[in-house]
């Protein structure tokens, strides 16, 4: 079990853009989580940050910390998003894993 830093491992960009994406986002705003993903890789702006949880080279969870969750209340912030664990994996307490990482 790790978690993968996607700023650290940018090899992983593609895959969590399409993971995250798949468990969170809809038909029109792949681009939105796209952005956001690559973004981070190229940026040596402190976030986004996003996370993928992978056991045995299978990913079962994701997780990020952005400015904002297009909310009007800015000064609240950084902003822990898109916290998720596969059916499965749930009440293992591998949540943790993501939130402390984060």
């Amino acid at each position: 079990m790790r978690v993968v830093s996607i700023k650290q491992e940018p090899a992983y960009k593609e895959c969590a853009a399409k993971y995250i994406h798949g468990k969170w986002g809809d038909e029109t705003n792949y681009p939105l989580y796209e952005d956001s993903i690559f973004g981070c890789v190229r940026s040596s702006d402190p976030l986004p940050h996003w996370y993928l949880l992978e056991d045995q080279n299978e990913i079962i969870g994701c997780a990020g910390l952005i400015d904002h969750d297009f909310i009007d209340r800015t000064d609240l912030s950084p902003w822990l998003c898109s916290l998720y664990l596969e059916e499965g994996m749930r009440g293992k307490a591998l949540s943790a894993l993501l939130i402390e990482q984060v």
